[in-house]
Protein backbone atom coordinates (compact mmCIF):
# COMPACT_ATOMS: atom_id res chain seq x y z
CA UNK A 1 0.00 0.00 0.00
CA UNK A 2 1.32 3.44 -0.90
CA UNK A 3 2.27 5.72 1.95
CA UNK A 4 0.21 8.92 2.36
CA UNK A 5 3.20 11.00 1.15
CA UNK A 6 4.13 8.59 -1.66
CA UNK A 7 4.26 11.27 -4.34
CA UNK A 8 6.78 13.41 -2.43
CA UNK A 9 8.84 10.32 -1.66
CA UNK A 10 8.82 9.25 -5.32
CA UNK A 11 9.85 12.70 -6.55
CA UNK A 12 12.66 12.86 -3.96
CA UNK A 13 13.90 9.38 -4.88
CA UNK A 14 13.85 10.09 -8.63
CA UNK A 15 15.67 13.40 -8.17
CA UNK A 16 18.36 11.62 -6.13
CA UNK A 17 19.05 8.99 -8.82
CA UNK A 18 18.21 11.04 -11.92
CA UNK A 19 21.79 11.55 -13.15
CA UNK A 20 23.34 8.27 -12.02
CA UNK A 21 24.84 6.47 -15.01
CA UNK A 22 23.72 2.93 -15.72
CA UNK A 23 25.60 0.21 -13.82
CA UNK A 24 24.38 -3.37 -13.42
CA UNK A 25 23.52 -4.18 -9.82
CA UNK A 26 23.65 -0.63 -8.50
CA UNK A 27 21.95 1.66 -11.03
CA UNK A 28 19.95 -0.45 -13.46
CA UNK A 29 16.27 -1.03 -14.19
CA UNK A 30 15.78 -3.39 -11.23
CA UNK A 31 17.40 -1.06 -8.72
CA UNK A 32 15.58 1.98 -10.11
CA UNK A 33 12.08 0.50 -10.19
CA UNK A 34 12.56 -1.34 -6.91
CA UNK A 35 13.83 1.85 -5.25
CA UNK A 36 10.82 3.77 -6.55
CA UNK A 37 8.39 1.15 -5.25
CA UNK A 38 10.22 1.03 -1.93
CA UNK A 39 10.05 4.84 -1.65
CA UNK A 40 6.29 4.78 -2.24
CA UNK A 41 5.38 1.68 -0.21
CA UNK A 42 8.30 0.63 1.99
CA UNK A 43 8.31 -2.75 0.21
CA UNK A 44 11.37 -4.34 -1.42
CA UNK A 45 10.02 -6.29 -4.41
CA UNK A 46 13.32 -7.94 -5.29
CA UNK A 47 15.33 -8.63 -2.12
CA UNK A 48 16.97 -11.64 -3.77
CA UNK A 49 18.33 -9.68 -6.73
CA UNK A 50 21.72 -8.60 -5.42
CA UNK A 51 25.35 -9.37 -6.08
CA UNK A 52 25.48 -9.03 -9.88
CA UNK A 53 27.65 -6.54 -11.75
CA UNK A 54 27.13 -7.39 -15.43
CA UNK A 55 24.45 -8.37 -17.92
CA UNK A 56 25.67 -11.96 -17.73
CA UNK A 57 25.52 -11.79 -13.92
CA UNK A 58 21.97 -10.50 -14.05
CA UNK A 59 20.91 -13.28 -16.43
CA UNK A 60 22.61 -15.86 -14.23
CA UNK A 61 20.85 -14.43 -11.17
CA UNK A 62 17.45 -14.58 -12.88
CA UNK A 63 18.01 -18.20 -13.91
CA UNK A 64 19.33 -19.16 -10.45
CA UNK A 65 16.06 -17.90 -8.97
CA UNK A 66 13.98 -19.79 -11.53
CA UNK A 67 13.08 -16.92 -13.88
CA UNK A 68 13.43 -16.81 -17.65
CA UNK A 69 13.35 -13.02 -18.00
CA UNK A 70 12.89 -9.64 -16.33
CA UNK A 71 9.21 -9.88 -17.30
CA UNK A 72 8.89 -13.32 -15.70
CA UNK A 73 10.54 -12.15 -12.45
CA UNK A 74 8.39 -9.01 -12.31
CA UNK A 75 5.17 -10.91 -12.96
CA UNK A 76 5.99 -13.21 -10.04
CA UNK A 77 6.89 -10.33 -7.70
CA UNK A 78 3.67 -8.53 -8.52
CA UNK A 79 1.59 -11.69 -8.12
CA UNK A 80 3.26 -12.36 -4.75
CA UNK A 81 2.44 -8.77 -3.73
CA UNK A 82 -1.17 -9.11 -4.83
CA UNK A 83 -0.77 -6.17 -7.20
CA UNK A 84 -2.99 -6.43 -10.28
CA UNK A 85 -1.91 -6.31 -13.89
CA UNK A 86 -3.60 -3.43 -15.73
CA UNK A 87 -3.59 -1.92 -19.20
CA UNK A 88 -0.92 0.72 -19.71
CA UNK A 89 -3.69 3.20 -20.57
CA UNK A 90 -5.11 2.70 -17.05
CA UNK A 91 -1.78 3.36 -15.32
CA UNK A 92 -1.06 6.36 -13.14
CA UNK A 93 2.20 7.80 -11.77
CA UNK A 94 4.13 5.28 -9.72
CA UNK A 95 2.76 2.16 -11.40
CA UNK A 96 5.30 -0.35 -12.73
CA UNK A 97 5.83 -1.28 -16.37
CA UNK A 98 8.11 -3.62 -18.29
CA UNK A 99 9.43 -2.10 -21.50
CA UNK A 100 10.78 -4.16 -24.40
CA UNK A 101 14.53 -4.24 -24.84
CA UNK A 102 17.37 -6.27 -26.26
CA UNK A 103 18.77 -8.43 -24.86
CA UNK A 104 16.85 -7.76 -21.65
CA UNK A 105 13.52 -6.09 -21.06
CA UNK A 106 13.54 -3.13 -18.69
CA UNK A 107 11.55 -2.16 -15.61
CA UNK A 108 10.30 1.43 -15.46
CA UNK A 109 7.85 3.63 -13.57
CA UNK A 110 4.83 5.46 -14.98
CA UNK A 111 5.30 9.22 -14.65
CA UNK A 112 3.37 12.32 -15.67
CA UNK A 113 3.49 12.42 -19.46
CA UNK A 114 5.27 9.13 -20.04
CA UNK A 115 7.31 6.37 -18.48
CA UNK A 116 10.46 7.08 -16.47
CA UNK A 117 13.20 4.61 -17.38
CA UNK A 118 16.86 4.08 -16.54
CA UNK A 119 19.19 4.80 -19.48
CA UNK A 120 22.97 4.73 -19.85
CA UNK A 121 23.13 8.38 -18.76
CA UNK A 122 20.46 8.49 -16.06
CA UNK A 123 16.68 8.65 -16.09
CA UNK A 124 14.71 9.51 -19.22
CA UNK A 125 11.03 10.04 -19.93
CA UNK A 126 9.86 7.82 -22.78
CA UNK A 127 6.41 7.95 -24.41
CA UNK A 128 3.53 5.82 -23.22
CA UNK A 129 2.38 2.96 -25.42
CA UNK A 130 5.33 0.56 -25.40
CA UNK A 131 4.83 -1.47 -22.21
CA UNK A 132 4.80 -5.26 -22.44
CA UNK A 133 3.05 -5.39 -19.07
CA UNK A 134 1.83 -2.91 -16.45
CA UNK A 135 0.90 -3.30 -12.77
CA UNK A 136 -0.99 -1.08 -10.37
CA UNK A 137 0.97 -0.20 -7.22
CA UNK A 138 -1.87 0.22 -4.74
Amino acid sequence: MRRPDWRDRLVTYCAAVEHEPFAYGTSDCFTFANGAVEAMTGRDLFPQFTGYASRFGMLRMLIRHGYRSVLDATQQAMTDSGWPAILEAEASPGDVVVLPGEPLHSLAIVWEGGVLARTLDGLALVPHGHALATWKVP
